[in-house]
């Protein structure tokens, strides 16, 4: 999502929360809402188009890509970020739900489909060189932002006095239901996840 009259771009990484900041920042961004589905209610049968044919889970280097790397730095680039171990559970659940219309969860199937699913890595670094646009404790307007999904209340009020936003809080949008993602978790899963996600982890010093 891009705002062009609040100079931000917002990152939305899949099962972070995107969809309750979504519903908040409409009006401010150029984005227009698409029917796309009718799968679920309200927000979450949408996607999301601009002006520069960018969908709702663009990444950074979508983004650079299409207004180079000198325009995109000018601009206030957040995101939310999420426990990856716990990230990953709540994408494969959705999708098996939302694909086949089952609940049930597959072991298996999950360590398959971990080989591919994208990682926040690939959400939030560029190329040429590799950069990231997020700092480890932002605190001036002007620097960029991530929030945490474990404290998002909070990260969101702190991100609407960064960029003047009138803040509301926020609805939780395309929940998931699920146990603890511990519990589905196996050695070979759960080292899966460490290899595939292991900057994240580290950068953000997740724990499983």
């Amino acid at each position: 999502m891009i705002s062009k009259t609040n100079n931000f771009i917002f990152i939305h990484i899949k099962k972070s929360a995107g969809n309750s900041l979504t519903e908040r920042l409409l009006q401010y961004c150029e984005d227009k809402k698409k029917t796309k589905i009718d799968k679920f209610d309200g927000l979450e049968s949408v996607e999301l188009e601009n002006s520069y044919g960018l969908k709702k889970h663009a990444t950074c280097q979508d983004w650079v890509d299409k207004i180079g790397a000198a325009t995109f730095s000018d601009y206030f680039v957040f995101t939310v970020i999420r426990n990856p171990w716990d990230r990953m559970i709540s994408h494969f659940i959705h999708q098996r739900k939302w694909k086949f219309n089952t609940d049930d969860f597959d072991p298996l199937k999950f360590e398959e489909w971990l080989e591919a699913i994208p990682t926040a890595e690939q959400y939030i670094f560029y190329a040429n060189p590799k950069t990231t646009v997020f700092f480890k404790q932002p605190a001036l307007p002007g620097s960029n932002y991530y929030l945490r999904f474990e404290n998002l209340a909070d990260d969101w009020q702190t991100l609407c006095n960064l960029l003047g936003l009138a803040h509301q809080p926020l609805e939780h949008r395309n929940r998931g239901d699920h146990l603890d993602y511990r519990t589905y978790y196996t050695e070979k899963s759960y080292q899966k996840v460490w290899n595939r996600c292991r900057w994240e982890i580290e950068f953000f010093q997740y724990r499983f």
